[in-house]
């Protein structure tokens, strides 16, 4: 083989390629906190387990608080982010808030998802800046776009003119909020659990909310 034929690529990756590389970053941090918790996580440990330098981590999150808040953050976008079908998301505000609700307590019956909340709760107090990660609701990126759905349903005259942010954090808490809650204490709750909850609280809800 002719060595001009060889091709050696220097310098960062591409822009798919990154985001690959990321995805790999955080799919590697997320079980690592889950199986050994926040404290004895290091991001050497995440470093080695995705065979990537530390640098590469360091590039893209200063501290291991930053990862896994981008970690808790992906998981909240994804739910946002689903579609109802090809098309993207159909019908009105309320029918999308009530896909994504059901979406996020899906997920909040997630056993790695179960076990980060329990690992963040566990240490709040010696790493209170994780602990802040599940409890601001204003950086939600989940509760930020159920509030934006609040506002559309209101401006239709579908629920009453309060807060649409504290109505959407009502909503999830009540909703993914407390089948996630059941999990960590050991209640018996599965996804076969998921659907009757939210469709009765659901129903909660839009009698609550309702114009007077």
């Amino acid at each position: 083989m002719s060595l001009c034929s060889i091709q050696v690529r220097v310098g960062r990756p591409r822009s798919d390629e990154s985001a690959q590389l990321t995805d790999k970053v955080l799919d590697t941090a997320m079980r690592l906190f889950a199986e050994r918790g926040y404290e004895a996580t290091s991001i050497a440990a995440i470093a080695g387990e995705a065979r990537v330098g530390k640098h590469t981590i360091y590039r893209r999150y200063p501290d291991k608080a930053s990862l896994f808040r981008a970690c808790v953050d992906r998981t909240m976008l994804t739910i946002v982010e689903a579609r109802a079908g090809e098309d993207g998301e159909s019908g009105g505000p309320l029918d999308r808030l009530k896909a994504i609700v059901l979406r996020a307590a899906q997920v909040a019956v997630d056993p790695q998802m179960v076990a980060l909340y329990r690992m963040s709760i566990a240490e709040a107090l010696r790493f209170p800046e994780i602990a802040s990660i599940f409890s601001d609701p204003a950086r939600d990126p989940l509760i930020a776009r159920c509030a934006q759905l609040v506002g559309e349903a209101q401006e239709q005259g579908a629920i009453r003119p309060e807060d649409p942010w504290q109505l959407a954090e009502l909503l999830i808490e009540m909703t993914a909020g407390i089948l996630m809650q059941w999990c960590v204490v050991g209640r018996d709750t599965g996804p076969d659990d998921v659907a009757p909850w939210v469709e009765c609280s659901w129903r909660l809800f839009l009698e609550g909310a309702a114009p007077r």
